[in-house]
């Protein structure tokens, strides 16, 4: 993972949700992000999560032009980065679902964040609000 923290963030899926599906209440906070991420102002991390909960809802709705569009942009968008899942992922994720009961997949999110060290960890999960291990920013107040 990347030693790399005053310029890399982790992005949480509804990041890329809300960038995709243009919602109207934060598509100019995640378009700043993705501009700064574009530019390399600031290097980007998500986990292989994020890649399944993205394409789930569109795959179920046969919308393949929306599939086809996050698929090119997990594999080619600049300054990004898809962090598989790891053994050392996986032990990182259980220790953070030990310690703050988070689901499995919020847990690995976080993971990948702490591993990459980071700068913050944006999300609008309010789930994560407990935790110390990364900094958790929050779209909402953006």
């Amino acid at each position: 993972m990347r030693e790399n923290r005053g310029s890399t963030i982790a992005l949480d899926t509804m990041v890329f949700i809300y960038l995709f599906e243009e919602d109207k209440n934060y598509i100019d906070a995640v378009m700043t992000i993705f501009e700064s991420v574009e530019k390399g102002k600031l290097k980007a991390i998500t986990s292989t999560v994020t890649v399944i909960e993205c394409l789930t809802k569109p795959l179920k709705k046969d919308d393949f032009p929306l599939v086809a569009r996050y698929k090119l942009a997990f594999r080619n968008f600049p300054n990004l980065e898809v962090i598989p899942l790891s053994m050392e992922v996986a032990e990182e994720a259980a220790s953070i679902r030990a310690r703050y009961g988070l689901k499995t997949p919020d847990s690995i999110q976080i993971a990948v964040g702490v591993l990459g060290n980071v700068r913050a960890f944006i999300t609008n999960d309010l789930d994560f609000e407990e935790i110390d291990s990364v900094k958790i920013i929050q779209l909402s107040n953006l």
